[in-house]
């Protein structure tokens, strides 16, 4: 099936809302695929835009680079468009809120299929739109952000894309390529994802954000490229940095 994106409206919102509720109490209840066409609870977006629902996301990075290319010719206001994010979530929704062997879903908060707004709580929890903005804004350099599963963003992305500052700034996000990007095996390093060695580990994850919030009070750190801000990193970085596991 293939469409033109629009946005639901506030009422087709109101009803998407209320189906994500109805599914705690009745995991099988059918997609209200028909929003997605109702010209009563539909709008159109500035710009031309059709996906697909045959294409597979596999991971973020997949999910991020694939809306990245069919948004192509949306204007960027549309781009925060919550509506614009809610149809598209509806429309993907059996791999954002996948069925289980029985065709059962377990729906998490609302805000990982209708956006929040602005860095609000749960902001960086879009399923759809945070793959998005992350492959915009850093393209494959934010791939360390991207490699987990569509539905399971994983730590990296509590610490990092909840965090202005740091998904903001692209040399940081450079960084935190070189760090805990397995190139030889396409995936975040062992390790930064387990919350007991996140903890422990010296130059962990935890420890990256704790050590650039210090290096913030003396460095204009947006002004500097990651070769720049590497130099500066304490030597426990260092086994992230030249390990491969």
């Amino acid at each position: 099936m293939k469409k033109i994106v629009k946005a639901l409206n506030d009422k087709g919102i109101q009803l998407f809302r209320d189906y994500l509720y109805d599914l705690k109490s009745d995991p099988g209840k059918d997609i209200p695929i028909s929003l997605l066409d109702d010209t009563a609870l539909t709008i159109s977006v500035d710009g031309y835009a059709t996906v697909e629902d045959t294409v597979a996301f596999s991971t973020r990075l997949d999910a991020g680079k694939y809306l990245f290319e069919a948004l192509g010719l949306v204007s960027d206001s549309e781009l925060e468009n919550t509506g614009m994010w809610a149809w598209l979530s509806l429309f993907f929704f059996d791999q954002v809120c996948p069925a289980n062997g029985k065709g059962l879903r377990s729906p998490g908060q609302d805000y990982r299929y209708i956006p929040s707004g602005g860095f609000g709580k749960g902001a960086h929890r879009h399923l759809l739109k945070i793959p998005f903005m992350i492959y915009k804004t850093h393209r494959m350099t934010g791939r360390v952000l991207l490699v987990s599963d569509l539905t399971k963003p994983g730590n990296i992305n509590e610490e990092v894309v909840s965090r202005q500052k740091l998904i903001s700034n692209p040399s940081i996000v450079e960084v935190l390529d070189l760090l805990y990007y397995d190139k030889n095996l396409d995936r975040v390093k062992k390790g930064i994802d387990d919350k007991k060695k996140v903890l422990t580990k010296k130059g962990s994850l935890r420890r990256f954000v704790q050590v650039i919030n210090q290096f913030e009070l003396t460095y204009d750190l947006y002004s500097m490229n990651s070769e720049s801000i590497v130099s500066l990193l304490p030597e426990d970085f260092d086994s992230w940095l030249y390990d491969e596991s």
